[in-house]
């Protein structure tokens, strides 16, 4: 199981909230309620984008040294878009829930 389901997990059950991982700073869940730290210890660059590519579909680009990616990636909870923004060495990532479907109609 990739490491940032348990995290996308807590995300889900906590809506509207979005996973932010930074170098230098733990897991935070946010929202407009606040902050809810899901790790106390300061991430590295390497831990951050080693959990993102293994959620990171098989044809996406390596993540950038400087600049931006996306992708979206369904858990086993939701479907999620990833964003990640690398700068200076340092890197941020914004895990947003992306709506549930729409349920099927029922038959006729």
């Amino acid at each position: 199981m990739p490491r940032l389901d348990a995290f996308i997990e807590k995300m889900v059950a906590r809506p509207p909230s979005t996973l932010v991982l930074e170098t230098g700073n733990g897991a935070t869940l946010e929202s407009e309620a606040g902050r809810v730290r899901l790790i106390q210890l300061p991430l590295t660059t390497d831990q951050i984008v080693s959990a993102v590519r293994e959620i990171a579909p098989p044809d996406a680009p390596a993540p950038p040294r400087e600049g931006s990616t996306s992708f979206r990636y369904r858990s086993p909870l939701r479907e999620v878009e990833v964003k990640l923004e690398a700068a200076g060495g340092r890197v941020r990532v914004v895990v947003a829930a992306l709506p549930a479907p729409a349920p099927a109609p029922a038959p006729a």
